[in-house]
């Protein structure tokens, strides 16, 4: 198994509001963009689990759906191009990444 690193060359952060409107808890922003394993092995859902232990909050703009398990991969079908930049548009407006990491790009 790889190893991920994550650099935040900047300070970009999701704020949590309290109860009294006041602005705490900054925690890093990292994005994955990558294809989803239904085994969840890989992919997108080991990225945000390993985003979670790193203190990040993770994103992600799914490329890709597999059918698979731990034996092998069944099925891939592939996002659209307007699903993919709509995912990427509606992250940036809110959600500005520190780091991105890139996995499985399907057809792109």
């Amino acid at each position: 198994a790889g190893r991920l690193l994550l650099l935040f060359s900047r300070t970009l952060t999701m704020e949590q509001r309290h109860q009294n409107g006041e602005k705490k808890n900054i925690v890093p922003v990292a994005w994955t963009i990558a294809g989803s394993d239904s085994g969840g092995g890989a992919g997108i859902q080991a990225d945000l689990h390993a985003f979670r232990s790193m203190g990040a909050h993770g994103c992600s703009v799914i490329t890709a759906l597999t059918a698979q398990n731990s034996v092998g991969v069944d099925y891939v079908e592939y996002c659209s191009d307007k699903m993919i930049r709509a995912s990427i548009k509606a992250l940036r407006d809110d959600l500005f990444p520190g780091a991105i990491k890139l996995g499985m790009l399907g057809t792109a």
